[in-house]
């Protein structure tokens, strides 16, 4: 289940968001993945030339997010995703819990920022699953003393994504604090 660099938990979350079971994915999608129709990762992704020029690609000036954003403008436009597990890569964050704070206060500003990005999903829903199957990922192979740690990892996650949804009504200060793009918050 681990790699020797990688944290339980983390291998907890790469196999959530790496399954093994690839899949083609659509517009349509959506009623039923949700948020996950539009899960896409830079680090592992290969687009057409055409399909990325079409869609504005990654599009302007983001703090966070903008693969999936690119993911919703191809299947806006009638493109398919494909994840195909056979194509592998290493990839894991071990972030500690300000690193976490950090990356999820900017994707709530992303989300703030670009409400199309979630438009009519709950990501909400989906942090819950996150949830559930890393907790029974970790039970399953014996390692409930981790339990604890995800309880606090997700709370983490939970509210730095919500304190970064509202950041608008955040001191500036506070914002630049909690935020790990420290550039993006420089006057263009």
């Amino acid at each position: 289940m681990t790699d020797d660099e990688c944290s339980p938990i983390e291998c907890c979350v790469r196999q959530f968001n790496y399954p093994p079971k690839g899949m083609k994915k659509s517009l349509e999608d959506t009623g039923k993945l949700g948020i996950r129709t539009f899960f896409n990762s830079n680090v592992c992704a290969a687009y057409r030339r055409s399909a990325y020029l079409e869609t504005e690609g990654f599009g302007k000036r983001m703090i966070a997010g903008e693969d999936m954003l690119a993911a919703r403008r191809l299947l806006e436009k009638g493109w398919q995703t494909v994840y195909a597990p056979e194509a592998e890569i290493l990839y894991y964050r071990n972030d500690n819990l300000r690193e976490l704070w950090k990356r999820n206060f900017d994707i709530g500003v992303a989300h703030a920022e670009h409400p199309e990005m979630i438009e009519n999903t709950k990501p909400g829903k989906e942090g819950m699953r996150l949830v559930r199957v890393t907790s029974a990922l970790l039970k399953q192979n014996h390692m409930e003393e981790y339990l604890g740690e995800v309880a606090a990892r997700s709370a983490v996650r939970y509210l730095a994504y919500h304190f970064g949804k509202h950041y608008a009504h955040l001191p500036e200060h506070f914002v630049r604090k909690c935020s790990a793009n420290k550039a993006y918050w420089e006057k263009e």
